[in-house]
């Protein structure tokens, strides 16, 4: 349990400096976010629980997003088989989230309004208020993109 929490401190301080201001300036971004993707692969080979793993896919698929938005998807479906043979609950409520984004960039709006209800759907029966909150956010995104 301790190396869980401190994995996730890690992480967490690991994302802020990530979104940080100067992160997102200039051409050195990608490099930025490969350095964090090379990161979090690190941790993935030495992590021991599955749900570490999980989160840490995840984590890698929302870091992919920015530079190859197909290692993203293969990340959070790999995320996602996982949790579900599992039943981690934040972890396939995650998955679906992130899928539902990846989606959504790329103008594939069904599909990614069926990833978010498929992950609120988790989220409300499993009472996680985070994600019920970013997929109801992403389907209010797509609609009022379609008008």
């Amino acid at each position: 349990m301790i190396k869980i929490g401190f994995i996730l401190v890690f992480i967490f301080g690991f994302s802020i400096n990530s979104f940080g201001q100067e992160a997102g300036v200039g051409l050195e971004y990608p490099l930025i976010v490969k350095k964090n993707i090379d990161s979090l692969e690190n941790l993935l080979e030495k992590a021991e629980e599955d749900t570490t793993q999980i989160i840490l896919l995840n984590l890698i698929s929302r870091q992919y997003r920015v530079i190859d938005e197909y290692q993203s998807f293969i990340k959070a479906l790999e995320a996602l088989e996982k949790a579900e043979r599992i039943n981690y609950w934040n972890g396939i409520a995650e998955s679906y989230m992130n899928l539902g984004f990846i989606n959504n960039e790329q103008g594939l709006y069904d599909q990614a309004i069926e990833m978010y209800q498929k992950g609120l759907d988790i989220a409300k029966k499993h009472n996680i208020i985070k994600a019920q909150t970013y997929c109801l956010n992403g389907m209010g995104i797509i609609y009022w993109e379609k008008q």
